[in-house]
């Protein structure tokens, strides 16, 4: 069942906010992408046995989430091309045992209710081999990086039918979901928001790769 979208409520951050100092996170350690490993029994929803995957926003035409511009820089969406650096790899992580807990990733217990049992994972470019992250300089984008504490997300759904993807430390900046989404045109950057304006462009499938 696909959740909806919690509207941010005023005087949070924007997305696209340039001033780190306007937006301050919970008084807690940010959490860190730990080792990956395999459950067992558990699997990331709409992603088991497949290789080459593409994320794609699937609204209008298929735009895929895209980077190949290395560390730091931002991931933008273009449309469906096999063979590019579209290719991303899916993994769930170790941390709260794989899964959103009542108590765990996030800071505030709301959000852990509201993703109980949803699967904890990172997102890795298949061509450069760098996690797709929250940006913590610029609040609202998100980038390719080697390390950093932006690389947890929270997958919400099943990527063989619709899923948001939520990224911990943004919603733990702002105390509210903060979701992966696009504009909907080609070459645009993949962005993180709350608001009900960037619906549907914030619905992720797992397309076939090469």
């Amino acid at each position: 069942m696909i959740r909806r979208i919690i509207v941010l409520a005023a005087g949070v951050a924007i997305v696209g906010m340039t001033n780190p100092g306007a937006y301050a996170a919970p008084a807690r350690s940010i959490p860190q992408a730990t080792a990956s490993r395999s459950v067992s029994g558990v699997a990331v929803p709409g992603y088991t046995n497949r290789t080459s995957v593409q994320l794609c926003d699937t609204e209008t035409v298929p735009l895929c989430m895209n980077g190949y511009d290395g560390n730091d820089m931002p991931v933008d969406v273009f449309q469906q091309t096999p063979g590019y650096a579209q290719n991303v790899s899916i993994t769930q992580l170790s941390n709260c045992g794989g899964t959103v807990t009542n108590t765990c990733p996030f800071a505030d217990s709301e959000l852990d209710t509201e993703f109980h049992g949803q699967t904890i994972v990172s997102i890795t470019n298949d061509k450069n081999n760098m996690a797709y992250a929250a940006d913590q300089n610029v609040f609202g984008a998100v980038i390719e990086e080697t390390s950093g504490g932006g690389q947890v997300w929270v997958l919400d759904g099943d990527l063989s039918d619709n899923a948001f993807l939520v990224n911990v430390w943004a919603s733990d900046s702002v105390g509210d979901a903060e979701y992966a989404c696009d504009s909907g045109s080609p070459g645009s950057e993949v962005t993180l928001g709350g608001g009900s304006a960037y619906y549907p462009n914030c619905l992720w499938w797992a397309l076939s790769g090469s």
